[in-house]
């Protein structure tokens, strides 16, 4: 996996090869460094602006819960999103990178002592040498830090965080000009970390290497038949978990509390992935993504077996069929459907009057931090607007339908709606004044939730 320093190194690498070429830039324009043979375009922004919320812990409420804890509590916060883009390209080299800050400071000092976010971040790079060769190869790397939050208001740290570390390499061997053979490797490392009494605690530590082929097949310039597939080995640090609740079990009447033992398991697992179909540009105007497949997943309960001989004496928390965590993905949760069409009439080309339509269907499954897995289904509906020079919006909406196998068991859907209206009186300076609305409802009744949400953010970009 590529650290930071990696990360730095490889836009170096990207650079160097404009080092003579001039540059210019005004704001908004963005900086160009060489020429359109060998280019580099590096664009700055900077996002500020107040959001509010209707619900900052994302609680079930009172309609649901006669707790305190439970209660609704609105808010607004301060945010602060510094961002830079590097593209690079050449005839032997591209070179892609974003990244982005987020700080976000609550205005109420009670919310801000246990709500307050300074390190949410995103990194995002690739390196793609001799992308028309017969033999090429590329790296990626991506890390992330996201902070949401929980639904308990009363510990020092509300927050759930997630560290993503995806890194991976791909060789492509191109036998002929409309056949593209690839083969690589992904590794990722993840950590999770949840409340405790005063602080953060780790909850635990994923490890995932992902071995990945592929086979594309362009009969037209720019779509393509493909035939794609990985498998997935995860590795966890710990295979049974304490739970640590911090609630008593018998405050689990109308209230939002539910009791899972003393512990969780969390088997290792090897996930099997394959699909193919149709992807790419159909007309100009007429981008499409269909891909049917399979999937598998086995767990592997021995590996909770080892650690929970040291705990002995819990009976059915310990059984894979009592308990449940030898479930598998099989049956109908391991048919993979993506779905995705994208319609531009004018909005790429910044057209006073331009509409893009992008709508995503997906059948898939993932493996679960808390329990063994879960299926989806995501439909996603985005509509995107220019009605002027200066005048534009953005709306969108989607429904997720989720079931949890495992230990933990439930059935969830969210639904999520945002509607957004921007203006750009100049090109360095874009005012984003939105507002959304968030909804989980679910079989467990202490995780659903209503969030109202509002915004104002200004967009400064170099």
């Amino acid at each position: 996996m590529l650290s930071r320093p990696h990360l730095f190194l490889l836009a170096l690498v990207g650079l160097a090869s404009t080092r003579s070429a001039p540059a210019w830039a005004a704001p908004g324009e963005h900086i160009v460094v060489g020429n359109d043979d060998k280019k580099t375009e590096i664009v700055p922004e900077v996002d500020a602006g107040v959001e509010f919320r209707s619900n900052s812990y994302l609680s079930v409420g009172a309609v649901q819960s006669n707790f305190q804890r439970d209660r609704v509590v609105p808010s607004a916060n301060f945010l602060l999103r510094p961002k830079i883009r590097i593209d690079h390209a050449s005839s032997k080299v591209k070179f892609n990178l974003d990244g982005t800050y987020e700080l976000r400071k609550w205005f109420d000092p009670q919310l801000a002592a246990n709500l307050d976010r300074y390190t949410d971040f995103t990194v995002d790079t690739r390196l793609d040498v001799l992308p028309k060769a017969v033999v090429g190869f590329s790296i990626k790397e991506n890390a992330v830090i996201r902070n949401r939050e929980s639904d308990n208001p009363y510990l020092g740290n509300s927050l759930l965080t997630q560290f993503r570390n995806d890194a991976g390499a791909v060789i492509t061997v191109r036998p002929g000009p409309d056949v593209d053979l690839q083969a690589g490797t992904d590794v990722a490392y993840h950590i999770y970390r949840v409340p405790g009494a005063d602080t953060q605690r780790q909850y635990n530590a994923r490890t995932t290497i992902a071995p990945n082929l592929s086979v594309a097949w362009r009969f037209f310039p720019s779509t393509a038949f493909v035939v794609e597939s990985n498998v997935d080995l995860n590795r966890w640090q710990d295979n049974w978990v304490s739970t640590n609740q911090q609630v008593p079990i018998v405050e689990s009447g109308l209230g939002a509390v539910r009791s899972y033992g003393d512990f969780l398991a969390k088997p290792d697992s090897t996930l099997f992935k394959a699909q193919t179909g149709l992807r790419g540009r159909v007309t100009r105007n007429f981008v499409l993504t269909a891909l049917l497949g399979w999937g598998g997943g086995w767990y592997d309960v021995d590996s909770v077996a080892e650690e929970s001989a040291s705990a002995p004496g819990l009976g059915n928390e310990a059984d894979p069929v009592a308990a449940g965590f030898g479930v598998n993905v099989n049956g109908a949760d391991g048919l993979l459907v993506t779905l995705k069409t994208d319609l531009d009439f004018g909005f790429k080309a910044k057209r006073a009057l331009g509409q893009a339509l992008s709508v995503t269907f997906r059948k898939d499954f993932q493996d679960s931090f808390f329990t063994n897995y879960v299926a989806q289904n995501y439909l996603r509906v985005d509509l995107a607007s220019h009605w002027s020079r200066v005048v534009g919006s953005s709306v969108s909406a989607s429904v997720r339908f989720e079931e949890y196998a495992g230990e933990v068991e439930r059935r969830d859907i969210v639904t999520r709606a945002d509607l957004g209206l921007l203006f750009t009186p100049v090109p360095w300076l874009g005012i984003d004044v939105g507002a959304g609305w968030a909804q989980r409802a679910s079989s467990q009744r202490e995780i659903q939730y209503d969030n109202i949400m509002a915004r104002t953010v200004l967009n400064f970009t170099y």
